[in-house]
């Protein structure tokens, strides 16, 4: 027997997704936050200390993290939309 995905599953699927990016979001502006300074005022103060700084003080992959997520957050919520308002005339209908 063959099962079919329900609209309640896609959902769940969906609603999970958004909470998971909203988790690693929050996860990688935490760690910008306490890690981040940027170049242009470290530029500003002190321009020797730059050629220093250790890779890591770039932050690329909680920057790379926060935009990967909002897109899919985007992404996702325009999915939802799109069912919740399909889902309304299906009912409707009835």
């Amino acid at each position: 027997m063959k099962r079919s995905i329900t609209v309640p599953t896609v959902f769940l699927i969906l609603v999970a997704g958004l909470l998971l990016c909203s988790f690693f979001e929050f996860l990688a502006y935490t760690d910008i936050y306490h890690d981040y300074v940027s170049k242009t005022v470290i530029q500003r103060f002190s321009p020797a200390v730059l050629s220093i700084l250790p890779w890591w003080t770039d932050t690329k992959g909680e920057w790379w993290l926060a935009n990967t997520s909002f897109l899919v957050r985007i992404i996702l919520t325009m999915l939802l939309l799109i069912l919740t308002v399909r889902l309304f005339f299906v009912y409707k209908k009835n």
